[in-house]
């Protein structure tokens, strides 16, 4: 789909701004909202997203995906990570891997995140996609992160770095209205961080290595602990630490 950007210099949230133009029905099917500076930044679960102003690429759009039930939104997760970790791998950056529910690490350092929201508006449901990702900030003060800049030892034109993005995303959204969930399915997991190694979790009640077995749909995952005991973790009940 043909995606028509349009800048601001601040935002409170360029996912709470989407949000609203779909309720008021001024929202245009295509349209990505960037920001150059939000003042309210949302990660998942009402985190923050700390950037530094004009250095990175924080944006949202809509899409319907009228095929999806809700309860299977994450797949659009899925998609939506794998475009950004393709992008990355095909950039030139090594050792990119999706972290559950919603970053993506290069190794063991966060370069990008993505929230996802569905909101209803009469008869029509959508899917709003923000993304975050680092691309000239050089200081995170206080979580171990990364950037394009970092990674790769130059600075990025952020608008021609977010079309190209936007590519990708095209793409791999098309895989989604093609019913291709299956592969979707396969490289995701191919990607996923807790996949093949034992990683650290912590839940309500204790510290433990696990590996993660599945992600359903829904965003749920199978975690396997080293004693061999598996469990179901939604999104809140289960930390991954890095």
């Amino acid at each position: 789909m043909a995606k028509r950007i349009i800048e601001f210099e601040s935002l409170g949230s360029t996912s709470n701004y989407v949000a609203k133009c779909l309720k008021d029905k001024t929202y245009a099917q295509g349209d990505v909202i960037l920001a150059h500076f939000q003042t309210y930044g949302r990660g998942q679960r009402q985190n923050t997203w700390q950037s530094d102003q004009g250095k990175n690429i924080c944006f949202s759009y809509a899409r319907p995906f009228p095929m999806l039930h809700i309860d299977s939104y994450f797949t659009v997760s899925k998609c939506v990570s794998l475009a950004i970790a393709e992008f990355l791998s095909d950039l030139g950056l090594t050792h990119v891997r999706i972290k559950w529910p919603n970053d993506i690490l290069i190794e063991d350092r966060k370069i990008a995140g993505i929230l996802i929201d569905h909101i209803s508006t009469g008869d029509e449901r959508y899917f709003v996609i923000g993304i975050g990702l680092n691309v000239n900030q050089n200081r995170f003060d206080e979580f171990e992160a990364t950037s394009l800049n970092l990674e790769m030892g130059r600075t990025f034109e952020l608008l021609p770095t977010l079309r190209d993005l936007l590519t990708y995303l095209d793409n791999h959204e098309e895989l989604l209205l093609n019913n291709r969930h299956s592969e979707i399915e396969v490289n995701y997991l191919n990607r996923l961080f807790g996949k093949d190694d034992w990683i650290s979790f912590t839940d309500s009640q204790r510290h433990f290595k696990g590996r993660i077995l599945d992600v359903a749909a829904s965003g749920e995952i199978l975690v396997r602990s080293k004693n061999g005991y598996a469990a179901t973790y939604r999104m809140g009940e289960v930390k991954i630490n890095y």
